[in-house]
């Protein structure tokens, strides 16, 4: 969170969640689940 601007990471999770639509750890997940092969 703080390397994109964000002191509190519980806010960027929440406004991460808002706008991307899952949480940033379902993110992740989904991201190297996707990129393995």
């Amino acid at each position: 969170a703080k390397e994109v601007g964000y002191n509190n990471s519980s806010h960027f999770c929440k406004m991460f969640k808002e706008e991307v639509g899952i949480s940033p750890a379902e993110f992740r997940r989904e991201y190297f689940k996707l990129n393995e092969s």
